[in-house]
């Protein structure tokens, strides 16, 4: 199965909980995101403690054979279509992405237990 076969985005959502679940042993839940190939990490560890985190999740991601790149120490970040101020936990959305709404009288489906996704 390659890049782009019609089973690979549920592939790399399962990869995806999965790393999710091995990163809660390094960082509280609340305070990890993963959306495809894009994570965040909040913690407010100082320096040296974030540099031996930072390692710890490299080696990680290694023992799995996958790679990755660790930036420490950030106070603003962007993550996917937002600008994030971490030290007050505070987001900014990015001018050059217009909101997307999916009007109410859409014939978009409406979740219900039947097509939800299980908690």
């Amino acid at each position: 199965m390659g890049i782009g076969s019609l089973d690979s985005a549920e592939i790399c959502e399962l990869i995806g909980l999965f790393i999710l679940h091995k990163l809660e042993k390094l960082f509280l839940k609340e305070m990890i995101g993963l959306y495809r190939d894009d994570g965040l990490a909040i913690t407010n560890l100082p320096g040296p403690d974030l540099d031996s985190l930072g390692k710890e999740v490299v080696k990680m991601f290694s023992s799995f054979n996958l790679k990755i790149t660790v930036e420490t120490g950030m106070k603003v970040t962007d993550f996917l279509d937002v600008s994030l101020n971490l030290q007050h936990l505070h987001a900014l959305k990015k001018d050059s992405n217009p909101s997307i709404y999916i009007q109410r009288a859409s014939n978009h489906p409406h979740l219900t237990s039947s097509n939800s996704c299980p908690a």
